[in-house]
């Protein structure tokens, strides 16, 4: 049985998703602000969070960090809030889908459903590829652990959120291959997710903020221009 975890300090919100989730098949549990979240973390071991960007104690955003030091469980945040700016800087922070309220039942159970078969299928590749990945770039070495979804770069663990752990993947995978942000937005999330090509943009230049000796003069992650990026090694 799939365990989500409900995460917002409106009630009525939360005992609606509890009792629709509940009907549909799904074990839930409910959290009113984000120290609860993070003990339910513990005792629950949900599947899929269900993450409001405005708590009481602090906004989702805020607790994205602390969420994904505890689990690898995909995190689908919901707000009033429709700035696109907001948008962008929770998916930066990783996470994996996010749904403006108001919004239908059959909708948020449809995009569950979608981020449960995109970590099955990762769990599947991994499987396929339990060996990490190791590239010698000119002069560093960076290791990709697949399983443990770990960066590692001159015996240094770097930290990535999702998608950019996604992202350095792909582009390891296909060096010399060029992506547009079309391609990048398909292969790392596929087209249910909120991604544009902006925050592909943003992505990439986090991305070689952490792998680049000088992410402005990148050697690794090429610009092409007028079309989209591509690795070099």
């Amino acid at each position: 049985m799939t365990r989500v975890l409900i995460v917002d300090d409106d009630q009525t919100m939360a005992q609606m998703l509890h009792l629709y989730l509940e009907d549909e098949g799904y074990k839930t549990d409910v959290a009113s602000d984000g120290d609860s979240a993070l003990k339910a973390l513990k005792t629950f071991e949900p599947d899929v969070i269900i993450l409001d960007l405005y708590l009481p104690d602090k906004k989702g955003n805020e607790l994205i960090d602390d969420i994904q030091n505890q689990t690898e469980a995909p995190i689908i945040m919901i707000s009033l809030e429709t700035k696109s700016s907001e948008r962008i800087h929770a998916l930066k922070r990783g996470v994996d889908d996010f749904l403006s309220k108001p919004f239908n039942m059959k909708e948020l159970q449809a995009r569950i459903e979608v981020v449960l078969r995109r970590v099955a299928k990762v769990e599947r590749a991994n499987l396929l590829k339990p060996e990490p990945k190791i590239e010698q770039l000119h002069n560093k070495k960076i290791e990709l652990d697949r399983q443990k979804r770990v960066l590692t770069i001159n015996t240094e663990q770097v930290e990535l959120t999702n998608t950019e752990f996604e992202l350095l993947s792909l582009f390891t995978d296909h060096p010399g291959i060029v992506f547009s942000r079309e391609d990048l937005i398909n292969r790392v999330k596929g087209n249910h997710y909120f991604l544009t090509d902006r925050s592909i943009d943003v992505h990439i230049t986090n991305l070689r903020k952490k792998i680049e000796d000088h992410p402005k003069q990148p050697e690794y992650i090429k610009t092409v221009w007028g079309i989209g990026y591509k690795w070099m090694n």
